[in-house]
């Protein structure tokens, strides 16, 4: 998740909106082989394995013929459903966390554009012009001369062919 916020974080097309649902996306994510997509613990250990739990003990019910011990059957799995809820709400917390601090990164990043708004217009100006002398780096065909068939050149320097 780390490399996918540096991604977020450096890319200066995606909106705050779209960064956002990609994150939330990822979060929720479940992992191949994993019990539900909260797996693990607020520490990141494995936390039990409540539905095997559950199966045993409802397994232990329907086998049960005294009602008391159906009843206590009963009062353990809500026990355990309990527990799971817990481990589940906490990993949500620890998730919820980690979101709010990418978000108030996210923030400060975009802040921060918007106060250096008009050096990076100037810059991306000052780029596009010097592709289209033929002087830019050669990878962005935005802004390259066109040729007089008024096809773009073929990105060999982002010259056009009949001035090479």
């Amino acid at each position: 998740m780390q490399t996918t916020t540096r991604r977020f974080m450096c890319g200066a097309g995606l909106g705050i909106g779209a960064t956002m649902l990609a994150c939330l996306s990822l979060a929720m994510a479940q992992q191949p082989g994993q019990n539900g997509p909260y797996p693990l613990g607020v520490s990141g250990l494995p936390r039990p394995n409540y539905d095997q739990q559950t199966r045993d003990l409802l397994s232990k019910y329907s086998a049960a013929n005294d009602q008391a011990e159906r009843d206590q059957l009963v009062k353990e799995m809500t026990q355990v459903a309990a527990q799971d809820f817990d481990a589940r709400q906490e990993s949500r917390s620890q998730e919820l966390k980690n979101l709010e601090e990418q978000l108030k990164k996210l923030r400060a990043l975009h802040e921060r554009r918007a106060k250096e708004k008009d050096d990076i217009v100037r810059d991306r100006v000052r780029n596009l012009l010097r592709d289209a002398d033929g002087l830019g780096w050669g990878s962005d065909r935005i802004g390259a001369p066109q040729s007089p068939q008024g096809n773009e050149s073929d990105g060999f320097n982002n010259i056009p062919r009949g001035k090479r």
